[in-house]
């Protein structure tokens, strides 16, 4: 029974399609699609998104590694120490010593050595 209950609550989760965001005041639920990455800064993390066509950056009161857990199942990918990245909103790989992606809003990401691969693996480069 209690399979039932999570595949029920897994489904729910993925109609919502929405992140809750742990902040001082309590919690901020921002759609997933809206989000374009998240960044480290030490024992918070900033979220950059979009809502009303403005970019926002919101801060949480979580760090990276628990958004990598909670977001692990998605089109995020951990891509640096100190980044996460919606890989629906890349749109060019640089190449170099660590080499970057660029988002559709222009924003550039560093992408470390060590997880190149994972993201080459996932656009099957």
């Amino acid at each position: 029974m209690k399979t039932v209950e999570t595949n029920a609550l897994i489904q729910k989760k993925e109609l919502i399609n929405r992140i809750a965001i742990p902040t001082m005041e309590g919690y901020v639920f921002i759609p997933m699609n809206a989000i374009y990455y998240l960044k480290a800064a030490g024992n918070y993390t900033y979220i950059i998104y979009v809502t009303d066509e403005t970019m926002k950056k919101m801060t949480a009161s979580k760090k990276i590694g628990y958004f990598e857990e909670v977001l692990k199942d998605s089109s995020f990918l951990r891509i640096h120490d100190s980044y996460i990245a919606n890989l629906t909103k890349a749109v060019k790989y640089f190449k170099g010593k660590d080499g970057s992606i660029q988002l559709v809003n222009g924003d550039y990401l560093p992408v470390s050595r060590t997880r190149k691969d994972e993201l080459f693996s996932v656009f099957g480069i």
